[in-house]
């Protein structure tokens, strides 16, 4: 077999029931990964016109049929999976680590399969990889280091260079050093895809808290109605309403002791309160108290942008962190609200109207940052951990 024919037909293929559309949807959402492949597959053409002894001068045409065939074969499984319907979901998301372990693959067969000065000129970029995700105690780092030193001492004599790179074992450590920093990236990917599914379940899940609270707040209003009866205005206030509580009497604040002479007077006070709160109370009351706790975790959230900023991954952690934000607002608003209520906090005395109520749900909202900055660091991390530069140590 020659080694051209092993390489003819590498292109993004349309196969399938909307094979263009699939293609252009993989184009739109990893821009990246499609022109790199595109990039890699360029590459295999040119290494398939090259001698089959080229790389090694022992080498057969078998040898080097079988190298083009297995470079073809990662390269197709990479496209392959670029064009997968799924790439239509966020399940694409998964299938990249799988497309980028191809691709890596490919390009280690490639070193072998280049000649000298092909090798040599990917010296840079697998120098630049080296030290963006390995660890500067890392001994193929180190080995590395110091072979790229020794080149640096040839200056400028390409025929020493390209004796020195023509060796086997030095060939072996560039492309060795070239496969650990592909393999250390992809750590680093599988470290950012395991933080964002962490967002993601946990954002789906307080997601489904919120909505199970409004349709309790909706289905049984009163259970969970954020009402308040302030002193000296004989009005029960609700988040959408505010309704006499009786004429010429006012009640106590709830959850405080009232000081009354007569306990009949007391549990028949109290019953008119409670009557006056359930005709008071609407079924949007939750709903309307969350939609504002999310308005004020918007807000905040805003500032997740400016602390992780964007990433040449499919991950973008400080959207995720934002869908976050928005149900825990929400959720810290209502229950904020039950523990004024419910007369927690000490000193706070009840709220006097509705609009006072809505107030509070937007700083309660707003007040999710004090329970999210810690994961807005880690996210700032965990992302500045993909393709991090680190300086070669002083020498």
């Amino acid at each position: 077999m020659e080694p051209r024919a092993a390489i003819e037909g590498l292109a993004m293929p349309n196969t399938g029931a909307h094979p263009q559309f699939i293609a252009n949807m993989a184009q739109r959402r990893f821009p990246i990964a499609v022109s790199d492949l595109t990039a890699w597959q360029d590459e295999a053409r040119y290494l398939a016109q090259l001698p089959a002894t080229a790389a090694n001068p022992a080498g057969t045409p078998q040898t080097a049929a079988e190298l083009d065939q297995a470079i073809k074969h990662h390269l197709d499984a990479a496209q392959a999976r670029l064009t997968r319907p799924r790439f239509k979901m966020m399940l694409g998301t998964t299938l990249i680590g799988s497309v980028m372990a191809h691709v890596h693959a490919a390009e280690s067969l490639m070193l072998r399969r280049g000649d000298t000065d092909y090798l040599l000129g990917k010296l840079p970029k697998i120098q630049s990889d080296v030290r963006n995700h390995l660890r500067l105690k890392d001994p193929q780092r180190i080995g590395f280091e110091q072979l790229m030193r020794d080149m640096d001492k040839l200056g400028s004599n390409g025929q020493a260079k390209r004796d020195l790179v023509s060796s086997g074992h030095v060939r072996e450590e560039i492309i060795n050093a070239g496969t650990a920093a592909n393999m250390s990236y992809r750590r680093e990917y599988a470290r950012m895809l395991s933080f964002h599914r962490g967002l993601t379940a946990w954002t789906v899940i307080l997601l489904v808290l919120a909505a199970g609270l409004a349709v309790w707040g909706a289905v049984r209003p009163t259970d969970l109605a954020i009402c308040f009866t302030p002193q000296g205005q004989g009005t029960v206030v609700c988040p959408t309403r505010e309704s006499p509580y009786a004429a010429g009497q006012s009640a106590a604040p709830a959850g405080a002791a009232e000081n009354t002479e007569s306990s009949a007077g007391v549990s028949s006070g109290e019953q008119r309160r409670d009557e006056v709160i359930a005709g008071a109370v609407r079924p949007t009351d939750i709903s309307l108290l969350l939609l504002v706790g999310m308005a004020g975790a918007a807000v905040t959230a805003a500032g997740s942008f400016r602390s992780v900023g964007g990433t040449a991954t499919p991950f973008n952690l400080a959207i995720a962190m934002a869908l976050l934000k928005l149900p825990l607002g929400a959720l810290i608003a209502v229950f904020g609200l039950l523990l004024i209520r419910g007369g927690f906090f000490p000193g706070l005395s009840d709220l006097d109207s509705a609009p006072q109520i809505l107030a509070w749900a937007v700083i309660f909202g707003a007040a999710q940052q004090l329970f999210t900055v810690m994961v807005d660091q880690q996210a700032k991390r965990v992302q500045d951990q993909v393709g991090e530069v680190v300086e070669a140590p002083n020498e």
